[in-house]
Parts: structure tokens; C-alpha cells; sequence
């Protein structure tokens, strides 16, 4: 799945999306909580910037613009950039593991990218919940 369909998915959903955000703003972020996001996730966030404020997508996901994953970021190893149901937990990253990963009382493993797990939203997969 390429950006411009996952804009396209987003957009057939009718989800407000945010401006793009800079390169700047993406290196600021990855320098305040250590961690280098992959290029996936950078070259989509140099085209959209999130979602607006919480809106949501057809299953209740929202992912969150960069001053939201600063705001959800506890100095911890978990890095959250999806919400789902406004706070009943978050996918993301785990420093010094690849893929993305489901916050709860274990971090699961739910996909390699940010493709798949746009994908898996689109799919209202199992996995996500």
C-alpha cells in the first residue's frame, strides 16, 4: 500500500487530515524521545501530519499528528501513534524492536509497518484489538 492510497483510504472515509509536517518537526520529535522513526512512517507524515485533532476512522482508530505522540510519549520504550476509542489503547513502536506493536498489559506484535497496519484497520482485523 502506497502513501497516496493511504491518504486516498483515509480520505474515503471522510477523515480530516492534518498538514504535513517537516522534516524538522519529525527530526525534532525522534531527537527528543530517541528514537529514529522508519522511512515509512516519515515520508507519510511528510504528506499528512495525522489525524485532526481525534477524529476517527470508520473503526474508531485515529492516528495521532507528532505533538500528540509527544503528548502520549511517557519516557518510556513505547512510542504511540494510533489511538483507538479515544485512549483505550494505542498501537505504535517499541524502541529496539521492529514493527508496531499494540499497548495492553504485554506489547504485542500486530504488523511489520505502517502499511500493514493501515491495512489492518481498512480490514477491521482481529489483531488491532
Amino acid at each position: 500500500m502506497n502513501i497516496d492510497l493511504i491518504i486516498k483510504t483515509w480520505e474515503k472515509f471522510g477523515v480530516d487530515l492534518n498538514s504535513n509536517a517537516s522534516q524538522k518537526e519529525i527530526s525534532d520529535l525522534e531527537t527528543e524521545i530517541n528514537f529514529q522513526f522508519p522511512v515509512n512512517f516519515k515520508n507519510l507524515y511528510l504528506r499528512v501530519n495525522g489525524f485532526d485533532g481525534i477524529d476517527l476512522s470508520f473503526n474508531l482508530f485515529s492516528f495521532c499528528s507528532l505533538s500528540r505522540i509527544k503528548e502520549e510519549y511517557n519516557n518510556k520504550d513505547f512510542i504511540p501513534i494510533c489511538d483507538f476509542l479515544i485512549s483505550s489503547h494505542f498501537l505504535g513502536y517499541f524502541k529496539g524492536q521492529n514493527g508496531i506493536y499494540q499497548e495492553g498489559n504485554q506489547f504485542l506484535k500486530v504488523c511489520d509497518n505502517i502499511e500493514e497496519l493501515v491495512k489492518l484497520i481498512e480490514q477491521d482485523s482481529e489483531l488491532i484489538y
